[in-house]
């Protein structure tokens, strides 16, 4: 959440121009889902990939209904189309490494572990990774189970 008073004037009516540009497009999305047009709003998340609460949202839905393959289709289009976006739902906790970390989740659910040994090796090599140990012990069973 940004502090209101180290934002400008112009800083201040952008962020609550943006704030209500969400609120109106989940106010659509809702009415699509609510009249029954559950195709049609799902439609409109993927469609708003690039709006973090809406693509939240989507992969949120993939992942409720286990759609593993569509889920790690839609965080190569966010990645593609804004590879700087944030989750702004999912709490760090469950998604430190943000679009990766569901991607990852949806790798694991598929048992694609030489992508997983794959993306593991990748933390270890990044000197800045604070997890580490974690991201040894999950490649070192990846690996295992691969053998």
């Amino acid at each position: 959440m940004l502090e209101p008073s180290f934002l400008s004037k112009q800083q201040l009516a952008q962020t609550a121009q943006n704030q209500f540009d969400h609120a109106v497009q989940f106010l659509r999305h809702d009415l699509m889902r609510i009249s029954g047009d559950a195709e049609e709003a799902d439609r409109f998340l993927r469609d708003n990939h690039t709006s973090e609460p809406l693509a939240d949202a989507y992969a949120a839905r993939l992942i409720a209904a286990e759609r593993w393959q569509d889920l790690l289709n839609f965080v190569d289009l966010v990645e593609r189309d804004a590879p700087n976006q944030c989750t702004v739902m999912f709490p760090e906790e469950v998604v430190p490494y943000e679009w990766e970390s569901i991607r990852e989740a949806a790798l694991e659910a598929l048992g694609r572990g030489g992508e997983l040994v794959a993306m593991y090796q990748e933390r270890l090599d990044d000197t800045y990774d604070p997890n580490t140990e974690l991201n040894r012990m999950k490649l070192q069973a990846w690996t295992q189970a691969k053998e």
